[in-house]
């Protein structure tokens, strides 16, 4: 995104209409009209936009000394603010160049993968003094076959 569209969607954001936004950012005012069109059909000036009226919307709540609840929000702001959610959309979004989607896809995968972590020397020794306990000839009294019961004699 370049300096001057990252401009218009703070302007934008900040409730300037569209094309006086374009004018204000320093694009030219005789094709403001035809740059504004250009605005509204770039999806990453619009996904910044979103973000930024999210941003200012949960800061206007705060400033009231409201608890923004990311379930109470409005959908198109609760995607930008659930940072999960946020990462799930840029990968699905096939308008989204594939280096972008591939790194949003590797930053959500530890949330959404499980991933059991392998036991270090200390879990598997205490795991297999456990074992040891209830088998072989170092089992404990409480596991040892009922010796003290049986009927042999010699």
């Amino acid at each position: 995104m370049t300096p001057k569209q990252e401009a218009y969607c703070h302007a934008v954001a900040d409730g300037l209409e569209p094309i006086d936004a374009v004018k204000k950012v320093g694009y030219n005012p005789a094709h403001a009209t035809r740059q504004v069109h250009r605005m509204d059909n770039n999806s990453e000036v619009q996904t910044r936009i979103a973000e930024l009226k999210a941003i200012k919307h949960i800061q206007a709540k705060q400033k009231q000394g409201k608890n923004v609840s990311v379930d109470k929000l409005p959908t198109n702001v609760a995607r930008t603010v659930n940072a999960l959610e946020f990462l799930s959309n840029t990968y699905n979004d096939i308008a989204q160049p594939m280096k972008v989607r591939v790194q949003a896809a590797v930053a959500a995968l530890p949330y959404e993968e499980a991933k059991i972590a392998p036991k270090g020397k200390k879990d598997g020794a205490i795991d297999n003094a456990k074992k040891a306990t209830s088998t072989g000839k170092f089992a404990t009294l409480s596991n040892q076959a009922d010796i003290f019961g049986t009927n042999t004699t010699q």
